[in-house]
């Protein structure tokens, strides 16, 4: 079968079959709807045989006809063609994305849930976020989820999944949000999404219910809770002493490095701080239990006004750097941070075991209540769950180490 010759063959005036050597191509050319003359390519030009030459031609004779009603809308066909290889590229990015976030999600299950969970709570962990978390946030590039998306899905799940707000709905949400925050803590650490000028993301720039204190956001992988404590044990010294206790409580650095001896009662167990020492400016007790209270009794032999006082200058508190020094020599620091570990890694392990109810949870962490009233009768209803609460955080901490890693089927 003789082969067309170099250059282009017309078929009616404007449809043509070009040809570059032994490569040849289908052309369209045509007038735009702005009244430009332009050519629209139709695909390669089979020439193998007569049978495949003649599919090729039909196929390019309708693909012509289809881009000559295109003008008739107003539209011009190259461009409405390169607008839709545009959107078909953009979901394919985002289902790539989505199929990246879910890998991250059960990356970040399998690997910090998990190990602390039974079989049942390791699997309600990852059920919450498929049942409640919208389509719409669940399959969305994690880089492109804002704060007004996320607060818009908690909002849905209060006024629309669930018409009846009780407490069981309320844990619901704290749990959903406080997961999903610990997936994209995860993915600001990795450089997954970038971090934001006020050093936050989405899920913690919505909570609409949480008061005005917000969250350190590196709270990136860190050791196992009891793991990590026999480290933490074995470094010598008062910062890591100091450490210690601010985790077994719960505490804020700042609170815990300006603690004077007379806010703390050995034999009732508690420890006491004014309203002038706590960021919600409300008193607050912690309830010590025994490896807290052991570190006390340690400390109590210095006879300093401060419970962890400066070791070059006795009459003042320790530094914060000191503690930021006790990660740095367990190379930690670009890692995790201590807020991160006191406080962030406290309220994981209580709303992701289901340790207590999120309200007493938030008590614990004496997180800001913005009805004083209401704060007041928190304090005094959740005495007894807040002991057990935090007997249980300081059991969790006291478990012995495992070197046996279970192997789970993939």
């Amino acid at each position: 079968m003789p082969l067309a010759k170099h250059g282009d063959q017309s078929d009616d005036g404007r449809f043509q079959l070009h040809v570059l050597g032994s490569s040849a191509s289908w052309l369209l050319q045509y007038t735009s709807p702005a009244g430009k003359r332009r050519e629209m390519g139709l695909g390669p030009a089979t020439r193998s045989s007569a049978a495949s030459a003649g599919s090729s031609l039909t196929r390019a004779r309708e693909l012509a006809h289809a881009a000559r009603e295109v003008p008739k809308r107003g539209t011009d066909p190259v461009d409405e063609r390169q607008a839709r290889r545009n959107g078909e590229r953009q979901t394919q990015a985002a289902q790539k994305a989505a199929e990246a976030q879910e890998s991250r999600t059960r990356d970040h299950h399998g690997r910090a849930v998990e190990p602390w969970m039974s079989e049942k709570h390791g699997a309600d962990w990852i059920a919450s976020l498929q049942n409640h978390v919208p389509r719409g946030i669940s399959n969305a590039p994690i880089a492109s989820i804002t704060a007004p998306q996320f607060l818009r899905a908690m909002q849905r799940m209060r006024s629309v999944e669930f018409p009846e707000l009780d407490l069981r709905i309320l844990e619901t949400r704290q749990r959903v949000r406080q997961r999903l925050e610990a997936v994209s803590d995860e993915a600001v650490f990795s450089r997954a999404v970038p971090q934001q000028s006020r050093g936050r993301h989405p899920p913690q720039d919505a909570r609409d219910d949480d008061g005005e204190e917000g969250r350190l956001i590196r709270r990136a992988a860190v050791p196992r809770g009891p793991d990590f404590m026999v480290r933490l044990r074995q470094e010598q010294g008062m910062a890591p002493r100091c450490s210690e206790f601010a985790i077994l409580t719960a505490s804020r650095t700042g609170e815990v490095l300006g603690a004077p001896w007379l806010e703390f009662d050995i034999d009732a167990g508690t420890w006491s701080l004014p309203s002038e020492r706590m960021q919600a400016g409300e008193p607050h007790v912690v309830y010590l239990w025994p490896a807290a209270r052991h570190v006390l009794a340690g400390q109590r032999q210095l006879g300093t006004e401060f419970f962890f006082p400066s070791p070059i200058l006795g009459r003042q508190p320790l530094s914060n750097m000191a503690m930021l020094n006790v990660l740095s020599r367990m190379t930690l620091r670009d890692r995790t941070t201590m807020h991160g570990l006191c406080r962030v890694t406290f309220s994981t392990w209580a709303n992701d075991m289901g340790a207590a109810r999120p309200p007493v949870i938030e008590a614990c962490l004496a997180h800001k209540e913005a009805d004083k009233v209401a704060a007041a009768y928190k304090r005094a209803q959740f005495t007894d769950e807040r002991r057990v609460l935090m007997n249980a955080w300081s059991a969790f901490l006291a478990q012995p180490v495992s070197n046996v890693v279970p192997l789970r089927a993939a």
